[in-house]
C-alpha cells in the first residue's frame, strides 16, 4: 500500500501500472511519462521493498 500511495496523483492509471507474473516470479512496474516524475529515491526503495517480500525480480519499462 505505501508504493501504491506514492503515485497518487488522482487516476493512479496515469502514473503506469504494475504487472505481477506469478510463474515467473518477476513484478514488472510500467511507468508512463507522468509516472517516470513520481518515481523518485522514495519510490524505487518501496517497489524494491515489495519485491523482496514477494521474493521475485523486478522490472521497470516505460509504457508504450
Amino acid at each position: 500500500m505505501r508504493f501504491g500511495a506514492m503515485f497518487s496523483i488522482g487516476d493512479p492509471a496515469k502514473a503506469g501500472r504494475l504487472i505481477w507474473l506469478p510463474k515467473k516470479r518477476v513484478l514488472e512496474l510500467e511507468l508512463t511519462p507522468a509516472g517516470e516524475g513520481l518515481f523518485g529515491e522514495v519510490a524505487q526503495a518501496r517497489f524494491q521493498s515489495l519485491s523482496l517480500a514477494l521474493k521475485a525480480q523486478t522490472l521497470v519499462s516505460k509504457a508504450a
